[in-house]
């Protein structure tokens, strides 16, 4: 009787020890990933906030930063359309486009109110990254959405990272930025500017952090 209990013992170790090897994790929206123990040496659990981006699609380009550069600009529709026209740090357009009708200065280049850093310019308050209630690709589409930093398009220009092509697309002419990462690539119209009331041209585009998080 007892080697029976020994031999049973024996047998439920050894079944559980072969029903252990593999592990069914069921992800949210009923996709699950099974994964052979045997393989994992550790797991760590935390909770890590994601921006809400799926509200506009966008292109990994494979950047170190893991910034994800938006498909179309702010008011576009399609990648070939420039999109509504935006001062820096402002969340709305309009009729002109010059220092008297800037919201973060008092008329002139030399009285910024905000984002200032130097005092011949202004009110110093240090401020060289934008805020999420003057960022207007935050309040048109959301939070995780944001302007792109100096430094994204730094590393987006960066010849390290991609290849620039002049091209057209849909009729518009255009840059197309490739990843040498990936291969994944974004088009940019040219689609101009504004300085006071008349086109020039400068232009922006919105981007977003990886959900890990680059989002400001």
């Amino acid at each position: 009787m007892k080697k029976l209990l020994l031999f049973l013992a024996a047998m439920l170790a050894g079944m559980q020890t072969a029903f252990a090897q593999k592990m069914t994790v069921n992800l949210v929206g009923g996709e699950s990933v099974e994964y052979d123990l045997t393989t994992v040496e550790s797991v760590t659990f935390s909770e890590k906030e994601t921006p809400i981006i799926e509200s506009h699609d966008f292109v990994d380009l494979g950047l170190p930063s893991g910034t994800l550069w938006a498909t179309c600009n702010l008011g576009a529709e399609v990648p070939e359309q420039p999109g509504d026209f935006y001062a820096w740090g402002e969340t709305e357009t309009k009729e002109t486009y010059n220092w008297a009708s800037y919201a973060h200065c008092n008329g002139s280049s030399t009285s910024f109110t905000k984002y200032c850093t130097d005092a011949y310019y202004g009110t110093v308050d240090g401020k060289s990254k934008i805020e999420p209630a003057d960022d207007v690709a935050t309040g048109k589409w959301g939070e995780g959405w944001y302007i792109p930093t100096q430094e994204q398009f730094a590393e987006l220009v960066n010849t390290d990272y991609t290849t620039w092509q002049r091209t057209t697309q849909g009729g518009v002419s255009g840059l197309k930025v490739t990843s040498k990462a990936n291969g994944n690539s974004v088009f940019l119209p040219m689609g101009g500017g504004y300085r006071a009331s008349s086109r020039a041209t400068a232009r922006t585009m919105a981007t977003t952090g990886r959900a890990t998080s680059t989002a400001a």
